[in-house]
């Protein structure tokens, strides 16, 4: 299933540390270009990877056949080349026959293969995971038709908005129930009342891996803190309630 291929490289933090972060100062931060990585420095970022002895035989080939795909004279030392071959019908094939042969295996290995063709070819973890689960996506659900970006958030915004009131109905009636556990025992839990939790079921989360594959298409800087800004501003704000939604854990757990 899609929702198996986890952003693995993304450190999970509590609520309290994502409620905690200041989105306006994430909103005008200024994006750097990713530093051009040399064939050293990949080389001594492989030493730390090995696959397991299972992986030989089908994976380890799968990683090489799809890093000569990316990579030549000319995307070599260019980040922007190297993610535009993500888009091209060989390196796609390629790309979702590897993401199948990973479906038996653990998730801690998914994530050591995405962490590997990382550090060969010089694009995130993140951008190559995103990439893949596009692909597998409409591998199983294509469109019928091409959307646009605004069309899917479009989309996205009903589904979120069809939802959400019953979200924030059990949210109430979670606070009523702590309310009365406060006077009944006021020394437990007293500093801390039921979080709003929503919950990115299928649906809205194939639209928001949908939306951001879209975007990447139009990038002209490909790094995680321009693809976190991007959801920030165009897909958090489609939560129009506040406090519902954060670009953090939209990139935790889509």
């Amino acid at each position: 299933s899609i929702s198996e291929l986890e952003t693995v490289s993304l450190t999970t933090k509590t609520d309290d540390q994502i409620n905690n972060n200041k989105p306006v100062e994430e909103s005008v931060k200024k994006i750097k270009k990713v530093n051009e990585t040399t064939n050293e420095q990949l080389a001594q970022n492989l030493t730390s990877y090995v696959l397991p002895n299972e992986m030989d035989t089908d994976i380890k080939p799968a990683i090489e056949k799809l890093a000569k795909s990316i990579l030549s004279d000319s995307t070599s030392t260019n980040i922007q080349k190297k993610v535009e071959r993500l888009f091209e019908s060989t390196v796609c094939r390629e790309l979702l026959d590897l993401i199948k042969k990973l479906h038996r295996h653990t998730n801690a290995n998914r994530q050591l293969v995405f962490d590997i063709l990382s550090s060969k070819i010089g694009i995130s973890t993140l951008l190559l995971v995103t990439r893949g689960r596009l692909l597998l996506l409409n591998d199983y659900e294509p469109l019928t038709t091409s959307k646009s970006l605004n069309e899917l958030k479009e989309k996205l915004k009903l589904e979120i908005n069809r939802s959400l009131e019953s979200h924030i109905q059990a949210h109430n009636e979670a606070i009523k129930e702590w309310q009365k556990k406060m006077v009944e025992n006021p020394s437990k839990e007293k500093y801390r009342g039921p979080r709003k939790n929503f919950r990115l079921y299928k649906t809205i989360n194939e639209l928001i891996i949908r939306c951001i594959d879209r975007k990447l298409e139009t990038m002209t800087i490909l790094d995680s803190d321009s693809l976190e800004l991007f959801i920030h501003d165009h897909i958090v704000p489609l939560w129009e309630k506040p406090g519902w939604m954060t670009a953090k854990y939209v990139f935790i757990f889509s």
